[in-house]
């Protein structure tokens, strides 16, 4: 992407076949695993830019970060404050203002912002207590973040901002077109929902994965930044290869 900003999809041979599958879109025959395929094979090197930006390895260092923070061995090592089961945006300010984030395109900095923002906010509402124990409990590793302390929450969570990634990245190509050509407003929701969902179920890659990752490398301890990155080009790898898959997903 870089520099460049889309409003509407290119008129090459291999665009027009999302415009072609988006007319033949309708909610009986939802041809979405194809349409989301067509698109990631038009834009599979910008897509893996796009996991791999800097920006993007921000948030998984971040929950990282978050994690070692939680735990409750050595603490000489944790670099940010956090209150007592903060909030969603309390945690997206705290990553805001403790993470040097230089985005590549201002495109970036909405889809990253965006799908970890709406991450943070699907696992809190996931996990919170019920507001009658909420002044009960006493050990912060009992709050809503605490569960990043272990391979189940980190796998989780990286699940829910991959899968707003892959969401988002494709929304960005499709919703002004499929604007303009499916006119039904129903037939838009049902497609919009279907991305949602495909993106979703392609982002299991991510959890099948991070457990073991993050169990080697990220348990009682914060990874050095070679192993993030390493962690964030397989997880690329492996989202992209999944979208290109030609097997129904849905």
């Amino acid at each position: 992407m870089g520099h460049e900003r889309i409003g509407i999809l290119p008129r090459s041979h291999n665009w027009n076949k999302i415009r072609d599958a988006l007319l033949q879109f309708n909610s009986d025959f939802n041809n979405t695993t194809q349409i989301a395929k067509i698109t990631i094979q038009n834009v599979r090197n910008r897509f893996s830019n796009l996991i791999n930006d800097s920006a993007s390895t921000a948030v998984i260092d971040f929950l990282l970060e978050l994690s070692n923070h939680y735990n409750v061995g050595d603490k000489k090592d944790v670099n940010i404050n956090v209150p007592i089961n903060p909030s969603p945006l309390q945690l997206l300010k705290i990553y805001e203002s403790t993470t040097n984030i230089q985005y590549s395109s201002r495109e970036y900095e909405s889809i990253i912002k965006d799908s970890f923002a709406r991450a943070l906010v699907k696992y809190y509402n996931t996990h919170k207590p019920e507001q009658t124990n909420l002044f009960q409990v006493q050990n912060p590793r009992d709050f809503v973040w605490g569960n990043l302390t272990n391979a189940k929450g980190f796998c989780e969570l990286s699940r829910y901002y991959y899968s707003n990634l892959t969401e988002n990245y494709l929304k960005y190509f499709l919703d002004r077109e499929a604007s303009a050509i499916v006119q039904n407003i129903s037939e838009r929701e049902t497609l919009s929902n279907s991305i949602y969902i495909h993106s979703f179920e392609t982002a299991r890659i991510v959890q099948s994965f991070a457990a073991g990752w993050f169990n080697k490398n990220a348990k009682n301890k914060k990874p050095s930044q070679a192993a993030i990155k390493k962690f964030t080009s397989y997880i690329a790898t492996k989202i992209k290869a999944e979208l290109l898959r030609e097997e129904e997903l849905l």
